[in-house]
């Protein structure tokens, strides 16, 4: 299965003021639970990022950033909007 990129974000780089935690929790060999961020749509609430409060050692440069899942949400970097990745998270 070919996954898009992720990229990693400070949390001054999201709209953390549109986002909310999320009961969702998962597990990474790599780099350890991870905790969801998620957007009220269309009245139902949504998992659109996650993130590390306290990864694994080998994952410790992403503490606390926000990952977006792409599928959901309009990324923009450096100007430039990506395309919206089809997945199975789509």
């Amino acid at each position: 299965m070919h996954l898009p990129v992720r990229s990693y974000l400070p949390p001054d780089g999201v709209r953390l003021d549109l986002l909310g935690p999320s009961g969702t929790r998962s597990v990474c060999a790599y780099e350890g639970e991870a905790r969801y961020w998620s957007i009220e749509r269309d009245g139902a609430r949504t998992d659109v990022a996650w993130s590390y409060p306290h990864p694994l050692s080998d994952a410790a440069e992403v503490a606390d950033m926000i990952c977006l899942f792409d599928e959901h949400v309009d990324v923009t970097i450096d100007g430039e909007r990506r395309e919206r990745p089809r997945t199975p998270w789509s």
